[in-house]
């Protein structure tokens, strides 16, 4: 036994061994039971803490905190006591919660407004233990929609804006503005309300917000719609928009808010925030960089930091209750495209357009968005049915009246219910046109100022000439007047309106007529369109033209000397406005220097309307008057007719002394376009015994001398002769009492002789001898 105690002792000790580490292993691979929280921190949206009530203890398992509204989620980090450890984020329900976030750091959980509940739950890495620490995070009810297409309005409130003209700047009127930009909806959006959140407001501030468009340098620039106010005061108020009010698809706008009061103290506050967080947003919609404020006085926008607190309210068009047009085109009655202010955009429903009084009729066709299933009418101002004016035309013809012409363009949506009008006001100008106008261009485009007379050296006596061709009227035209468009004239200008006859070649020959009138300026320095008035200059009684025949009107200065000129209006156009049958003008058109006879062809014409009348052949052959006088010593002395003249007596008497050897007859027609001839007894044409002086001289015989005044009617056939028997007296042939006179104290003797005075036909008393000093 005791030879083996030595190996009893090493296997005792070996056993022992052995347990000792098994047991050792045994511990040191033990699960731990450590289910707690070494630290648990929330964070909101930005990053700040969101402060725990109380704060954090691991042995704590119960905790609160709150949020603002504009915190839509939080990130929550817990930290574990022992690494082995796991941590699940559970509900109220203790239903296991997803990171909307998995990407970021933490577990981010989606805050609903009021009490959220959120479990932390950390199980021990024995899978044994466990330890639950809840947190209840209360969010402040938010004031933005959550279906609204955009909104701010829980962001922090930490900035104003003011609107208006404040007390202590009475000299400034200050706008905000903001820019949105709409999402990617193919039909665009209806648009029902915006909210704002105001300060220090009240109806007399004037408040006012509208919908603008967004120029491409992110400016406003013009106003779409204007919304209608809720009573005034402070806090978050509703402005509710048309009921048509749109914006289109991936559309930059802006929310302007202005003042419409005036004076110091009309002023209000728009609240705003320093943040770029949205709240809530349809897809796609944006809150733009460009926050703008605006000085009225000032054509410039100056860019915020802050932004409004806001928020825009709609939805997204649909197809069946799409009512908007996708364009909106006008022509005139030659085809040519009518543009109209503003441009056209669907989410805008009123236009104008002025109109030259030469287009009497225009061409609108309205296009809806969804062209398959919408349909368009057109209303009056009185919202009755047009009536196409001329339906086999592509097309909707309406005829126009002068002065304002209301169109509505009305949008039927596919579901018959919805409806959009769009509203076209065309304004016709009233004609310059006389109502006799032979030809006539005053209704046409401005191009430019011409020049006529003095103005400077180097532009000495300047003349406009324009040409005209009369039709083939046989009986030719009476010219009443010529109206011009004169815009300035200098002192002394010498306006001078003349008609001239035309050479071979085309150009102004010789001045028949001479036109006199008064000159009426414009009122202000706006074109044609916008401020002319007409100067008008009557022609002579006896201006006639001929039928088929060119003639020019000539303007110029009467005056030679420096600055003495006039400017008047003038076209390229080649249009006339009103034109009589076989009339033309404007092919020739001239400036030159006056007395010079070079003429140079003119880009421009002057706005010119000449007036007056065909002679309409006339079966009238009578007289209105027939009047005979004779020269007594230069003066014309009236001759009586026995009977006094009726146009319906035909046959007269008269008589005239011995001495009177030559009368002048005149018969004044009562139709212009007649014509007076003059014949003896034996109707053979009398001469005109001077042609040197005014009207038709007729010398007289001894005796009876007949005359006749044939009227010829303008229609070629009808005549009528008027008979006048002129007796002049015999001479007296019986010698003279006297027989002799003194000159110069020299008596002289007179001696009669019968045979030469009857030959020579003088009486007593047919001449008388006088003395000259």
């Amino acid at each position: 036994m005791c030879a083996n105690w030595d190996e009893f002792l090493r296997a005792v000790l070996a056993r022992t061994l052995a347990a000792f580490l098994c047991s050792a292993a045994a511990v040191a691979n033990a699960a731990s039971t450590d289910a707690t929280l070494s630290a648990l921190a929330v964070q909101d949206r930005d990053g700040d803490a969101v402060a725990l009530s109380p704060g954090f203890n691991a042995a704590t398992t119960s905790y609160t905190a709150s949020a603002p509204a504009r915190v839509a989620w939080i990130t929550i980090e817990a930290t574990k006591s022992d690494d082995g450890a796991g941590v699940d984020y559970l509900d109220a329900a203790e239903s296991e919660l997803t990171d909307v976030d998995a990407v970021k750091e933490g577990f981010q959980v989606i805050l609903e407004a009021g009490a959220n509940t959120i479990k932390v739950k950390v199980t021990a890495e024995d899978t044994v233990h466990t330890e639950t620490y809840t947190v209840v995070v209360t969010r402040a009810a938010p004031r933005a929609s959550t279906d609204a297409l955009l909104s701010n309005l829980d962001e922090s409130n930490d900035a104003g804006m003011t609107v208006g003209t404040p007390t202590d700047s009475p000299n400034d009127d200050f706008t905000q503005a903001i820019r949105f930009q709409t999402g990617s909806n193919e039909r665009g959006y209806n648009i029902t309300s915006v909210k704002a959140v105001l300060a220090n407001a009240s109806d007399l501030d004037g408040v006012r917000v509208r919908i603008f468009g967004a120029r491409s340098i992110g400016t406003p620039y013009i106003s779409f719609f204007t919304l209608t106010n809720p009573v005034i005061a402070d806090g978050t108020l509703t402005f509710t928009a048309p009921a048509s009010a749109t914006l289109r698809k991936n559309a930059g706008y802006f929310v302007v808010f202005d003042s419409t009061a005036s004076g110091a103290g009309n002023d209000y506050e728009i609240r705003g925030t320093e943040s770029d967080f949205l709240n809530s947003q349809a897809v796609g919609w944006t809150l733009s960089e460009d926050r703008h404020a605006r000085n009225t006085d000032s054509a410039s926008w100056t860019t915020y930091s802050a932004v409004p607190l806001i928020e825009i309210n709609g939805d997204a068009v649909v197809q069946a209750t799409d009512a908007n047009l996708s364009a909106l085109r006008m022509r005139d009655g030659n085809g040519k495209l009518v543009t109209y202010s503003p441009y056209f955009d669907s989410s805008i429903t009123s236009y104008a357009k002025k109109v030259r009084a030469p287009i009497d009729r225009i061409t609108i066709q309205g296009t809806a968005n969804n062209d398959g299933g919408a349909t368009v009418d057109y209303l009056d101002e009185d919202d009755q049915l047009l009536t196409d004016a001329d339906s086999v035309k592509d097309g909707f013809q309406v005829d126009l009246e002068v002065g304002p012409n209301t169109i509505n363009v009305r949008v039927t949506a596919e579901d018959g219910s919805t409806t959009r009008t769009y509203t076209m006001v065309v304004t016709r100008e009233a004609s310059r046109v006389s109502a006799d106008a032979l030809a006539s261009n005053l209704d046409e485009h401005f191009s430019k100022r011409l020049f006529v007379g003095n103005l400077e050296p180097g532009k000495i006596l300047r003349v406009q000439a324009l040409g005209f061709e009369t039709g083939g009227n046989d009986a030719g035209y009476v010219l009443n007047s010529v109206k011009i468009l004169i815009w300035e004239l200098s002192s002394l200008a010498g306006v001078r309106v003349r008609i001239f006859s035309s050479t071979a070649e085309g150009n102004p020959d010789s001045s028949l007529y001479t036109l006199s009138g008064t000159v009426v300026l414009p009122t202000t320095d706006q074109g044609p369109e916008e401020s002319a008035r007409v100067s008008t200059f009557d022609a002579p009684a006896n201006a006639t033209l001929e039928p088929n025949t060119r003639y020019f009107l000539v303007l110029d200065s009467k005056f030679s000397q420096l600055y003495r000129y006039y400017k008047v209006w003038g076209t390229k156009s080649d249009d006339i406005s009103k034109v009589a049958d076989g009339w033309s003008m404007n092919n020739y058109r001239h400036t030159g220097i006056r007395n010079s006879g070079v003429w140079t062809t003119a880009d421009e014409v002057p706005f010119v309307d000449v007036s007056g009348y065909a002679v309409v052949p006339s079966s009238d052959a009578t007289l209105t008057d027939l009047g005979l006088t004779w020269d007594d010593g230069g003066t014309a002395t009236d001759i009586a007719l026995n009977p006094t003249f009726d146009s319906s007596t035909t046959a007269y008497t008269a008589s005239v002394a011995n001495g009177v050897g030559q009368i002048t007859i005149a018969g004044t027609k009562s139709d212009i376009g007649a014509r007076v001839d003059y014949f003896d007894g034996a109707d053979s044409a009398l001469t005109d015994a001077d042609g040197n002086a005014a009207g038709f001289q007729v010398n007289l015989g001894v005796g009876a001398n007949t005359i006749k005044a044939k009227v010829a009617a303008s229609d070629g056939e009808t005549t009528r002769t008027y008979t006048v028997v002129v007796t002049r007296a015999a001479g007296d042939t019986t010698a003279p009492t006297a027989t002799g006179a003194t000159v110069n104290g020299t008596t002289l003797a007179i001696a009669f002789n019968e045979a030469l005075a009857a030959a020579a036909n003088l009486a007593s008393g047919a001449f008388t001898v006088k003395k000259t000093l």
